[in-house]
């Protein structure tokens, strides 16, 4: 049975909206832009299983089974639920992977919802489908096929799962230190930065190796390292997974080292800095940062984009230190109850001179959505 064009859901780290949205442009086939709002970016595409999975910034994918609406009673979500079409969403998924069971979970993500927590939501959902006799449904575990159910005030959305894991898992990823960034946010970091054809990543905070390894699966040359012994040993048992001639890759180095600085230059400086909740940052670790990247700048360094909880501490030594004129853009994340910036930094010809259009690129994608924007047809 074939699928031309299928209407489709794609969830994102808060914040990153714009960046997956780009990603989807750009790699999917016959695409269409139905609307985008915080952590979700609804579209039209052809069905492409393979081109979907190739997707690195994007957390998860579903097939939408409902047009978003509004609802504000348990009521009103039952006659939501029992109208999915179900075993039309069996058909289409099972074009792209078996499904082995009946089995069906629910998965919910509630924000500002006037139905009650993601607990009560789900109970509510799982209830009616049981009323339904869909198939079996399933509570603490991941079912064959999976419906995720999307609340952002008054307004739902019901999706379903194309692949038995969400985008975001990473093979590779066989160790983690804590701290590690998440892989769909290092991936939306290097896409931000548009790296050239064979430029270099240097990232001296590798931590687990998370960018390292979204670098070098752009078949990017990558280079870096961390301070912490068990963070070199996860960055290169990950690093490895990918290809074993990367093993050597990562090495213990302070990153508080001019030297490092001055011989990765030309690289572009991709990096998550300790946030100071489960990795501690030594006292004045952060000005040590900005007096680097000052210095950097001020001799033409490429390019940088660091994710931190505190931006105004580095970005206020660095323009301090900085002879160059700085090109600054930020934007907020929402990862793991935090909000961290993420800040890239380049030069500017001149202070005052027209922004150049990678400029203007980078401004839009970290351009904030906070409420719905509709494009197309939706």
């Amino acid at each position: 049975m074939a699928y031309v064009v299928t209407r489709l859901a794609a969830y994102s780290v808060r914040g990153l909206e714009r960046i997956g949205e780009e990603e989807l442009r750009d790699t999917l086939p016959a695409y269409t832009l139905l609307s985008i709002s915080p952590k979700l970016v609804r579209f039209e595409s052809a069905w492409d299983p393979r081109a979907f999975s190739a997707l690195r910034t994007i957390d998860d994918l579903g097939i939408e089974l409902a047009d978003p609406t509004t609802i504000t009673t348990d009521d009103e979500l039952r006659t939501l639920i029992a109208e999915l079409p179900i075993d039309t969403a069996r058909q289409i998924i099972e074009s792209a992977r078996p499904l082995d069971s009946d089995e069906i979970s629910v998965t919910v993500t509630a924000r500002s919802s006037q139905l009650g927590n993601q607990a009560a939501i789900q109970a509510v959902v799982a209830d009616t489908l049981r009323q339904r006799k869909v198939g079996l449904v399933v509570d603490g575990r991941r079912g064959s096929l999976d419906l995720r159910v999307f609340v952002d005030a008054e307004t739902v959305s019901v999706s379903a799962r194309v692949f038995d894991k969400p985008l975001f898992h990473r093979s590779y990823r066989r160790a983690v230190v804590v701290g590690a960034i998440r892989p769909t946010v290092a991936a939306a970091m290097l896409r931000l930065m548009s790296p050239k054809p064979g430029q270099s990543i240097w990232d001296p905070f590798c931590g687990s190796g998370t960018i390292l390894c979204e670098a070098a699966l752009l078949h990017l040359p990558i280079a870096g390292g961390d301070y912490s012994p068990d963070a070199i040993a996860a960055a290169r048992t990950n690093l490895e997974a990918i290809d074993p001639r990367l093993s050597t890759v990562p090495n213990q180095i302070d990153a508080r080292n001019t030297p490092q600085w001055r011989a990765n230059v030309d690289s572009l400086l991709v990096t998550n800095l300790p946030w100071n909740q489960q990795v501690r940052i030594t006292r004045g670790l952060n000005g040590e940062i900005g007096d680097a990247l000052g210095r950097r700048m001020s001799v033409g360094g490429a390019g940088v984009c660091i994710l931190t909880t505190r931006p105004d501490r580095v970005m206020r030594i660095a323009q301090q230190r900085s002879t160059a004129v700085l090109d600054v853009h930020q934007g907020n994340l929402g990862v793991l109850g935090q909000v961290p910036t993420l800040t890239v930094v380049e030069t500017r010809d001149a202070e005052g001179s027209t922004p150049s259009s990678r400029s203007r690129r980078i401004a839009s994608l970290l351009q904030r959505v906070e409420t719905p924007e509709y494009a197309g047809r939706g």
